[in-house]
């Protein structure tokens, strides 16, 4: 009986934290530091094409908003947002 009742709390609790979400933001924040090869808070078109293939020299340029040749996270969180970054 005592393994039927840990059975199910265990079942339950798996299925609970099935219906977790987690907010698209904490997961583009996710992305961004994965893709940040080397730590330095900012990604490089190699970096950024590691999680978004797709990504073009035109695109990354757009979102480059501060023109230094980087995109800091705020500038990838609009790129994602906007669509010139689609991750994969």
């Amino acid at each position: 009986m005592k393994t039927v009742a840990t059975a199910l709390c265990l079942g339950a609790s798996l299925f609970l934290s099935s219906l977790v979400v987690i907010p698209p933001a904490l997961a583009q924040q996710d992305e961004f530091n994965a893709a940040d090869a080397n730590g330095d808070g900012a990604l490089s078109m190699e970096e950024i094409t590691a999680v978004a293939k797709t990504t073009t020299a035109e695109n990354y340029a757009a979102v480059d908003l501060n023109g230094d040749g980087t995109l800091q996270y705020d500038e990838f969180e609009i790129g994602v947002e906007e669509g010139f970054i689609v991750l994969d």
